[in-house]
């Protein structure tokens, strides 16, 4: 399509540079003397190559089809990896302490666009790494992360996608109790050094206390951390886990699932990712809707806006997503009303 619609624009150029030409020639001495106008495209550029820096927090396998949903937005608007644009991706699978390196090789390339998934890390990394080349970001809270100075209007070089967790924590405790009418205690799973994370936990405890549930937190800041609690932590002691969001816990996601279903413990979750391997029930908003709406900036951002004119994206619609299976081998009956409002159901 791109070879047709370039066959087309030069075809009406050339008719209207031939007619211009015949218009201004002059003869001075015997010599032509030709003017020949500029053409200049509003929209993306006839042969241009457009660059894109992705970096995400995660690895392929973890996070590849996010990517995929991000690539293929990208395509229905125009830009078409492979062809017209070209996509540089870094991966720091789960070690963070590679993100500040990663962000700083991508940006030496000077790309048009750096694209950022996985929180605050990643969106620091790159703003530390440039304060000039627009970056299209997914995070939790940037105003309270100190990424942008408001939602409505970022400054700066910054926007994207906030994920704004804890407007979501009252329906996901609520949900927890519709479907646990009997728990007491639950345990909140948490990254203790992830930026804003005493605001998640804070929004975590008011729900449960406004739903009469005790609540004893388990901290993990790293994968090795994780191992170590999940292995000396009494889940005999709490009804419930819920896990609060975040790209390290994300990533050990596997293992998470693995410990509350051999504890028979109901795991509930933010991230359909978690269902899908095996957690009980998750609400939050959508992972590959929200690329879908980051590749929407990158699209304007290569046409020509400014990051600081794009306000922050917030989702607009949450989902339930439910395992059956999961439900069945902890013995427990998912309430009507709570199947009803499911957004999908895994058998």
């Amino acid at each position: 399509m791109l070879g047709i619609a370039y066959a087309w624009v030069e075809s009406f150029r050339w008719r209207a540079l031939e007619m211009q030409r015949r218009e201004f020639i002059t003869v001075i001495g015997g010599a032509a003397v030709v003017s020949w106008p500029v053409v200049v495209t509003t929209a993306q550029e006839i042969g241009k190559t457009y660059h894109i820096a992705y970096l995400g927090s995660g690895s392929p396998v973890t996070s590849g089809r996010y990517a995929e949903g991000f690539v293929d937005a990208l395509h229905g608007l125009g830009f078409d990896e492979g062809k017209n644009t070209i996509i540089i991706y870094r991966w720091a699978e789960g070690k963070f302490d590679r993100l500040p390196a990663l962000a700083s090789e991508l940006i030496r390339d000077r790309p048009d666009v750096i694209v950022g998934l996985g929180g605050a890390l990643v969106a620091s990394a790159i703003k530390s790494a440039t304060s000039t080349l627009p970056a299209v970001i997914l995070t939790d809270d940037p105003v309270a992360e100190g990424l942008v100075a408001s939602l409505a209007r970022p400054e700066g070089n910054l926007t994207g996608v906030s994920v704004l967790q804890e407007k979501a924590e009252l329906k996901r405790m609520q949900l927890l109790k519709d479907t646990l009418p009997r728990a007491v205690r639950i345990a909140i799973l948490r990254n203790p050094s992830r930026p804003n994370g005493a605001a998640q936990l804070d929004a975590a405890k008011k729900a449960a206390s406004s739903l009469g549930l005790e609540v004893t937190t388990w901290d993990a800041s790293s994968a090795d951390q994780l191992g170590r609690l999940l292995s000396t932590v009494s889940a005999a002691s709490v009804d419930a886990v819920l896990t609060l969001t975040d790209p390290m816990l994300s990533v050990e996601r596997e293992r998470i699932v693995l410990f509350a279903a051999e504890n028979r413990l109901p795991g509930f979750y933010f991230w359909r990712e978690f269902v899908e391997a095996g957690g009980l029930m998750s609400y939050g908003p959508n992972l590959i809707y929200m690329h879908r709406l980051m590749a929407s900036y990158v699209a304007r951002i290569l046409k020509g806006a400014k990051p600081s004119d794009l306000p922050i994206e917030q989702p607009t619609a949450f989902e339930l997503v439910i395992n059956i299976k999961t439900a069945r081998s902890l013995g427990l009956a998912i309430p009507p009303g709570v199947l009803a409002i499911a957004d999908e159901v895994i058998e």
